[in-house]
């Protein structure tokens, strides 16, 4: 039997406590930050900063929302389609607490206003195009 390491490649940059909206055109989607993205090598953050997935598969592409507790134990929630999600709730911002990324495919867990409550949110991303980090030139 073949053994193969995995060592886990840090992103450049991270969207963890980020406050992002979506943004759709096509195949395409877009988390632009409100304030910046984290620079994972430990030097700051950027002023301004979006994610782009482009040959998304919406067909599996969904969103999680559970009460926001936060409490293990029953819970009750909705799984629907991320496009539904994002027609029913076209000015969507999501505080992203977590990411997670895998093979041609990405999760964001976090927080949003949904209806006027705060809810938990988790939204699963399937692609197969490609994902890139936009940022803007150093000053």
């Amino acid at each position: 039997m073949k053994r193969f390491e995995y060592t886990f490649n840090a992103p450049p940059y991270s969207l963890h406590d980020m406050r992002v909206r979506f943004s759709v055109r096509g195949d395409s989607l877009t988390l632009v930050t409100e304030y910046g993205m984290t620079v994972t090598d430990g030097s700051g953050m950027t002023r301004e900063g979006s994610v782009e997935f482009t040959g998304l598969d919406w067909d599996f592409c969904c969103a999680y929302i559970l009460p926001s507790g936060g409490h293990c134990g029953v819970f009750t929630g909705e799984k629907l389609p991320l496009a539904e999600l994002l027609q029913r709730e076209p000015e969507l911002r999501l505080d992203v607490m977590d990411e997670h990324f895998g093979y041609r495919s990405a999760r964001f867990d976090g927080f949003a206003d949904l209806g006027g409550e705060l809810r938990e949110l988790a939204v699963e991303l399937f692609f197969n195009g490609g994902m890139a980090y936009l940022a803007p030139d150093e000053d």
